[in-house]
This record gives C-alpha cells, sequence and structure tokens, in this order.
C-alpha cells in the first residue's frame, strides 16, 4: 500500500496537509516513493513542491505518474537524500520514513526547513516515540502535534526557538 495514498501513515501526513498547508508554501517531500505527496502539496496550493527518494526507480515511476496528472516545473522530482538538499530551504518539510531513519534525517533539520516552518514527521510507531522525541530535541525542535492511526502515528514539529534579530529567544 506505499505509494498508493492508503497506508497510515501516508493518511496521516495526507490529513495533515489538509489542514496545515497554507497557499505558496514551498514543500519538500523526503522519501517521496510514488510522489503522492509531493502532488498533493501542489494541487492543495503549494508554490512548488520537491520529491526526493534515494530509489531512482521510484523516482523514474514518479514522474510518469506526475506527467499523466498534468504536473509541470511547480513540481520536482529527483533521486537524491536528504543529505544531498543542502542549498534550498523549505516552508513545510514531509518525510514519511521509519522509525530507524528518522532520527538520523532530523539532524538535517534545521538546514532544510525555514525559521517558522512545520514538519510531518510520519512512519513511527508507538515505541519509536522517545527517540525521535530526543533526536528532534537536540536538533532544536519541538513536537507541536501528535497524530495516530492503529499502530501509527505522525508528529508535527516546528523548531523550539528562533531569535528576534537581537540574540534573545522568542517562541513561535
Amino acid at each position: 500500500a506505499f505509494g498508493s495514498g492508503y497506508h497510515a501513515t501516508t493518511q496521516l501526513v495526507i490529513e495533515w496537509m489538509e489542514q496545515r498547508l497554507c497557499r505558496g508554501n514551498t514543500v519538500l517531500d523526503v522519501g517521496a516513493g510514488s510522489g503522492i505527496l509531493s502532488m498533493l502539496a501542489v494541487r492543495l496550493g503549494a508554490a512548488s513542491a520537491l520529491g526526493i527518494d534515494k530509489d531512482p526507480v521510484a523516482i523514474e515511476c514518479a514522474r510518469e505518474l506526475a506527467a499523466a496528472n498534468g504536473f509541470g516545473s511547480e513540481l520536482r522530482l529527483r533521486a537524491a537524500s536528504y543529505e544531498d538538499i543542502v542549498a534550498e530551504t523549505f516552508d513545510v518539510v514531509l518525510a514519511n520514513l521509519d522509525g530507524r531513519t528518522l532520527p538520523l534525517f532530523c539532524a538535517s533539520l534545521p538546514g532544510i526547513l525555514r525559521a517558522g516552518g512545520l514538519a510531518c514527521l510520519s512512519g513511527l510507531q508507538p515505541q519509536d516515540y522517545e527517540g525521535i522525541a530526543g533526536a528532534l530535541a537536540r536538533a532544536g525542535f519541538s513536537i507541536t502535534a501528535r497524530m495516530e492511526r492503529g499502530e501509527w502515528l505522525a508528529l508535527e514539529v516546528r523548531q523550539a526557538c528562533l531569535a528576534d534579530g537581537q540574540g534573545n529567544a522568542a517562541r513561535p
């Protein structure tokens, strides 16, 4: 069911985007697979979406699906890892990965999520929560919402503190 939109982890991200995504946002979809979340982000009003996946075959399939559905330059799909994203930041980051990969991904989040941006991390099970919460705290992020479906959960996260321009910490 991965990539079809029917898996609980994908559904959690879709429901989160329907509530949180703002028109004009820029979106990074990490572990894009079929590209369904990237495509939905654009359909929901994102200015652009970049879907990345380590698997070049998945990206080729996602490109074919995007072309068949009339997407243009607002949707980019690339065979890459999150470590490869270095010169670009996004308003929204989606990461539907797994409980082993997500804690590693958290260290990269400060470099790719714009100040004030939101991330939705999915692909977790309850036993993964403490590990991901610790990794997020070490990266300077806090969990602002927790969504559950069956044995799966997704987390909304944002930076724990933002500087106010004068070196003082301010809550977002």
